[in-house]
């Protein structure tokens, strides 16, 4: 009866047909170019890829883009701008019709590229069939920008529509770009949207904070709760997931900076430690599933359990760190968003000979793969709403238990364990 948790900190969505327009555009990009299709790249020949995302010798263009960004994006705008999405009038047209009106776009932010929309997205999608991937990452690439037609539905300019996103309501990071530019946010001096937490819990998790408004906000909003696409393309098109892993690394953060950092700094469900410890005296295997990586959660865990933490199996994400302290993100699974889908690890055992009870717990967007193969699903609530676990489910008719924290969970899992309820008995009361 092996019991699968995603998550144990306080905190706390079958791809459809879009359109061929894919292959049409690749064969009239071509067209347009004046040459046949070949399956050689010759961007990758003529870009020196070292200079992407070079913002310190970026044009005029791209600086006064981010400044103005930075200065406007304030948590008074985010939260008129969530509001008035809502409002907002819809207009129905196909993937292509909506990339031909994107076409006349220059994205101001973008310091690697002049190319037209069209052009970018055809790039991206075909980059993403090249390099072997499945079919909902191609759409994804194809996509990722159409929330971009903010900027012909009611935009105030390009700043609440294109560049990176980030989180407001709590002190802007200094990893974001041109981070001196946010001393005019009127924020930065607000007595508590300027402290390190803001408006948040410590360790709340990207589920359950504001992120800036644009683009891909707002594209995410739109999708999420009538199109297709798995999880991991939602996350893709909204966080970039990878992105924010790889770039911990590529900032200069050594490997054992990180561990400690978490370590020192993580609060943990402080359920958990009895509801592991009445688990293994109960002899029911406790898994951490994760997109994580393995170290780290480790690391955590030995804040409330100590050395029981190396006892706990992990399903995770890998990581290779060199003798100098770099390192680099293994991915159990390449082709997926988060590059681990956990509905593998449930599936595991689902499909043994005699499979045991399998309960689940989770609370964000990375546990939607595995919801519906749990005998019993878990998920975390959140104060004041849904998280998007939560809403997935209502939205696909998925039977689960909301839970506040382990100790809450433990009374539930006990009582099926011993007899004394049915999952169905459970299901029913919640």
């Amino acid at each position: 009866m092996p019991i699968l948790s995603e998550e144990i900190t306080c905190r706390g969505v079958e791809l459809e047909e879009v359109s061929d327009a894919i292959d049409e555009g690749r064969l009239l990009l071509n067209v347009l170019k004046g040459k046949l299709w070949s399956n050689k790249s010759e961007f990758d020949e003529t870009k020196d890829k070292s200079t992407f995302r070079d913002y310190e010798g970026a044009c005029d263009r791209v600086k006064n883009f981010y400044r103005e960004q930075h200065i406007k994006q304030t948590v008074e705008f985010n939260l008129k701008a969530h509001a008035a999405f809502k409002e907002r009038k819809r207009v129905s047209m196909s993937v292509w019709e909506a990339m031909e009106l994107l076409n006349t776009l220059v994205d101001e932010s973008d310091p690697d590229t002049n190319l037209s929309q069209i052009e970018h997205l055809l790039q991206t999608a075909e980059a993403i069939r090249r390099d072997g991937k499945p079919e909902w990452m191609q759409v994804t690439g194809l996509v990722h920008d159409l929330g971009k037609l903010l900027l012909i539905f009611g935009s105030q300019g390009q700043w609440d529509v294109v560049g990176d996103t980030f989180v407001v309501g709590c002190e802007f990071s200094d990893k974001c770009i041109y981070p001196e530019t946010f001393g005019e946010n009127p924020d930065a001096n607000h007595p508590v949207y300027s402290t390190k937490y803001g408006i948040y819990e410590p360790n709340c998790g990207l589920d359950n904070v504001m992120l800036s408004w644009g683009h891909d906000e707002y594209l995410y909003h739109v999708l999420k709760d009538q199109c297709t696409l798995p999880a991991e393309g939602l996350a893709m098109i909204r966080d970039a997931f990878r992105e924010m892993l790889q770039s911990v690394a590529k900032n200069g953060h050594t490997f054992d900076e990180c561990k400690q950092v978490l370590h020192d700094n993580i609060k943990l469900d402080p359920g958990f430690k009895e509801f592991y410890a009445w688990s293994k005296t109960a002899d029911i295997p406790v898994i951490i599933v994760s997109s994580g990586m393995e170290p780290l959660i480790r690391a955590v865990l030995s804040n409330l359990v100590g050395e029981q933490a190396n006892e706990i199996e992990i399903i995770s994400n890998h990581v290779t760190v060199e003798s100098d302290g770099k390192w680099e993100i293994k991915y159990r699974h390449p082709t997926s968003g988060f590059g681990h889908d956990k509905s593998q690890a449930i599936l595991h055992y689902r499909n043994l000979p005699q499979p045991p009870t399998l309960f689940f717990f989770g609370d964000g967007v990375s546990d939607i793969s595995a919801a519906k193969h749990a005998d019993l699903l878990f998920v975390k609530s959140k104060p004041g709403g849904d998280n998007d676990l939560a809403s997935y489910c209502k939205r696909e008719g998925i039977k689960h238990v909301l839970f506040e924290d382990f100790k809450d969970a433990l009374v539930i899992v006990r009582d099926i364990v011993d007899g004394k309820k049915t999952i169905a008995e459970v299901i029913s009361a919640n």
